[in-house]
């Protein structure tokens, strides 16, 4: 379980390239004044809109969290619920098949969303998992709770942008998650490739310090907060983490007729 008192970000300023090695630095998240009126920084929009994801009495992963029609969904990695799905790591042989018995079918989840102010637990709301691709590995939680109280407290969740346009290397990014049910964490650095071809399968790959177990958590452009992937794959012996381009998303959910679940582009 988190500790309310605990839940420190930790992001980092800056990324460059010093004889081919990325540098950062890193600083603890802070407030700032502006949650006092109502307007939130860059940082402060990804930590409102990234969800822990429960699932079988786990905290197994992360989200991000947008809005389509009047309803709050919530995004994530497809293996974060179904542990049967090989990640990225197992297909490179950098992690170990996983043994856990199967989870998917449910098609239940429960999604905790944090105060921007506070960073302490605002709401967890139930769920339930509309839309899965286990092949490009992703999942859709469209939030169904009716409890009053949890209604009114995710009025808050501001939600992101979903960008599904091609990225441009060397563009500035943030990843964000809940590294293994553990603190949340923001950190920043640039795409390196945004093609990275494994197994016929595109991802986006980037320097931004990807903690293992934040599957299902966000890359996000530093300009405007909006979602260009989503993780699935932390730091590898490369230093590269691994994340499922939104367009790749959006042409499964054609493919699927399911495209109504998500706003247009950014």
């Amino acid at each position: 379980m988190l500790k309310p008192s605990s839940l420190v970000a930790a992001a980092v300023l800056s990324a460059g390239l010093i004889l081919g090695v990325s540098t950062a630095s890193v600083f603890n998240y802070r407030h700032s004044e502006s949650i006092t009126q109502n307007i939130l920084t860059i940082e402060e929009t990804i930590l409102n809109s990234t969800g822990l994801i429960i699932y079988n009495g786990r905290e197994l992963g992360s989200g991000v969290a947008y809005r389509k029609d009047g309803k709050l969904y919530v995004m994530s990695a497809a293996h974060v619920v179904d542990d049967k799905i090989p990640t990225i790591g197992q297909i490179l042989g950098t992690e170990p098949p996983s043994d856990a018995p199967q989870t998917w079918g449910k098609g239940v989840a429960s999604v905790v969303f944090f105060d921007s102010a506070t960073s302490e637990r605002r709401v967890e709301a139930k769920g339930t998992i509309v839309a899965v691709d286990e092949l490009v590995d992703y999942c859709i939680i469209e939030i169904t709770d009716t409890d009053a109280k949890v209604l009114e407290s995710l009025k808050k969740v501001v939600g992101v942008s979903l960008n599904y346009d091609l990225q441009i290397v060397g563009t500035k990014v943030y990843a964000s998650g809940f590294p293994a049910g553990d603190e949340f964490t923001l950190t920043a650095g640039i795409i390196s490739h945004n093609k990275r071809m494994v197994e016929s399968k595109q991802y986006i790959a980037t320097d931004a310090n990807i903690t293992h177990g934040s599957s299902g958590g966000g890359l996000y452009l530093q300009k405007d907060a909006s979602c260009v992937g989503i993780v699935v794959m932390g730091n590898l012996r490369n230093r590269q983490g691994y994340c499922v381009p939104m367009w790749v998303i959006k042409k499964s959910l054609e493919e699927k007729c399911l495209v109504e679940l998500i706003p247009p582009s950014a």
